[in-house]
């Protein structure tokens, strides 16, 4: 799969026969909500600061997960949404994971199994 999405420009999906999508890379991540995610190590954590967090713009999701806040990044530049939430807390530390083609190829067919079940 990181060959395909190296190379390929636009990109199919088939499952049990049935096309489920047809876009390049980003267009399938934008399809799904799937961009990217942050994870960040913030001085203070809190439900109060999530609650902070969840309400900035770009932000599709936040949650607490393992002592880390993780965000789900909408139409926004992580950047600017890293800007953002450095105004709440300070943010310490952070990494971002891109959904891979991998990835996206597991929501498209699980969700169309789902549906045909």
């Amino acid at each position: 799969m990181e060959q395909v999405e190296a190379i390929c420009d636009r990109v199919g999906i088939i499952n049990r026969g049935q096309l489920v999508a047809l876009d390049n890379v980003e267009g399938l991540r934008a399809a799904k909500g799937a961009g990217e995610t942050l994870y960040l190590q913030v001085k203070t954590l809190s439900e109060a600061v999530l609650k902070k967090i969840t309400d900035v713009d770009g932000v599709e999701f936040a949650t607490i997960d393992d002592g880390q806040v993780r965000v789900t990044v909408g139409d926004r530049s992580k950047f600017e949404v890293l800007d953002d939430i450095d105004e709440i807390t300070t943010v310490e530390d952070f990494s971002v994971v891109t959904s891979s083609l991998g990835d996206l190829f597991i929501q498209y067919t699980n969700e169309t199994q789902e549906v045909q079940r």
